[in-house]
């Protein structure tokens, strides 16, 4: 495993960035334009409750950081690996429980690039967001956790340096923080982990996590 990792790290072929990965940034940067909210929209326009907007569309970028989730939530985390991931998701509530919670099926299509990756990622997620929030009147809060599987098209260098048993693919782990506005019930930003884990050798002993930006509409 050492002498594989030091072989990818010391070859002296230039690493050229992928025409692909240009398109998908731009791709992006198009997609927020177009879905950002107009400056300055009415107060006078009625607030919806959530459930009246079954669908919802994420974008989201983050960073790899290191080295277990939990460092995360200690203010640990380190951002040393400049390996980054953009993508898109779509999802639709299957039940709602009044004003306090939801349940949802998620599907994702992601582009990992970097130092240490350069694959697509395609995840199914089944999520349960918690709604009930005392200050929601002056700030639309949501929390959700989901569980499901993610693909990778390649293995990752990032998994391969956790351990050399990486898997394409293994479970999936999302954690979900949505701040929404009163008067634009359709919008929020998000700041979500997104987590691979081969579930303490269950499947691998490989894993990785990211710390994501979103931006999310619902329809």
């Amino acid at each position: 495993m050492t002498y594989y990792c030091e072989n990818l790290r010391n070859n002296d072929t230039p690493r050229t960035k992928s025409p692909r990965l240009h398109a998908v940034i731009l791709s992006v940067i198009v997609l927020i334009l177009l879905l950002a909210p107009p400056i300055g929209a009415s107060d006078s326009e009625p607030v919806l409750p959530k459930e009246k907007y079954p669908w919802h569309w994420t974008i989201y970028a983050g960073a790899a950081f290191q080295e277990k989730l939990r460092d995360l939530f200690t203010f640990q985390a380190r951002f040393e690996d400049d390996t980054y991931v953009v993508g898109t998701a779509l999802s639709r509530d299957i039940y709602h429980y009044k004003h306090w919670f939801s349940l949802e099926l998620e599907g994702q299509v992601a582009n990992h690039f970097g130092d240490e990756a350069d694959q697509w990622e395609f995840v199914g997620v089944f999520i349960f967001r918690y709604l009930n929030f005392p200050w929601n009147k002056y700030v639309p809060t949501s929390l959700a956790f989901g569980e499901g599987l993610s693909y990778y098209t390649e293995l990752s260098e990032l998994e391969l340096d956790d351990s050399d048993d990486a898997t394409k693919l293994t479970n999936y782990l999302l954690l979900e923080l949505t701040l929404g506005y009163p008067s634009l019930p359709q919008w929020d930003m998000a700041i979500r982990v997104h987590h691979r884990s081969g579930i303490y050798g269950l499947i691998s002993n490989a894993g990785s996590n990211y710390l994501c930006a979103a931006l999310r509409y619902s329809f």
